[in-house]
């Protein structure tokens, strides 16, 4: 069953990663408050820099955004052209393993109301701090299927 977490231990850990530029560590957290919150199965990338960093199996996702569900983490996107570079990427990696959706989680990068961020449709992207101060009130499957409906049919999430 889905569940929401305590995440300020999370949050906490998040900060000093930053700020200690501990970037595959990161990717670790992610994962383990993606298992957390009761994700059915996340899988990490092998070796950091080869294509999509987890992919989430979750009946919760299915009929929103299928399965496998993969997520691309970066840690900073310094301007806009980096966004789209990493939207890119995250759509073309999801594409090799057959996924329609996607999702780039980010620790630093421009407002999530710049328009850079719609600039590919298919992923969708959230700064990876809202996503654990999310998950203290609801659950991964929801927080997807409230960017998703946002994404293609302009509902508020």
């Amino acid at each position: 069953m889905a569940r929401t977490i305590e995440t300020r231990f999370y949050r906490n850990r998040l900060s000093q990663l930053m700020h200690d530029g501990q970037f595959r560590e990161l990717e670790r957290l992610v994962a383990t408050v993606l298992r957390e919150s009761s994700a059915e199965v996340v899988a990490e990338a092998p070796s950091p820099g080869r294509g999509i960093d987890l992919v989430v199996w979750s009946d919760g996702l299915q009929s929103y955004v299928d399965n496998p569900f993969p997520i691309e983490i970066k840690a900073r996107l310094r301007s806009r052209e980096d966004v789209k570079r990493a939207l890119g990427q995250t759509e073309k990696a999801a594409h090799t393993i057959g996924s329609r959706w996607s999702m780039l989680l980010y620790g630093e990068g421009p407002s999530q109301d710049d328009r850079v961020w719609r600039s590919n449709p298919a992923v969708l992207a959230l700064k990876i701090d809202h996503l654990f101060a999310q998950l203290e009130y609801v659950t991964f499957p929801e927080i997807v299927r409230s960017l998703r409906n946002h994404r293609v049919h302009g509902l508020e999430h």
